[in-house]
């Protein structure tokens, strides 16, 4: 996929090094309501992706998984959050 081989990060840092600027960021505005770490900006990126119309199988191998069904657990997310869809929608 792109210019990228399997396996190859696309940048030099380590997640750890990635969670260790995080939670620094978040000790210095007093904290978070919920954890986050390098992996919440991850599912934040494949919820986007699902949410602008990106098809499944693309997302799938952006974030690296071998088969799509690792994939569809966003899908799950989104089906829980799509009863405000239709919010102020007005059928006639």
């Amino acid at each position: 996929m792109g210019q990228f081989r399997q396996g190859q990060r696309v940048f030099p840092i380590s997640r750890q090094t990635v969670n260790r600027h995080i939670h620094k960021l978040i000790d210095g505005v007093g904290g978070a309501p919920f954890p986050i770490s390098a992996h919440t900006f991850r599912h934040s990126f494949a919820i986007h992706l699902l949410l602008h119309g990106r098809p499944l199988k693309y997302v799938s191998q952006l974030l690296g998984h071998r088969n799509v069904e690792s994939t569809e657990i966003y899908t799950n997310v989104l089906t829980f959050d799509g009863v405000h869809f239709l919010d102020g929608v007005d059928f006639h």
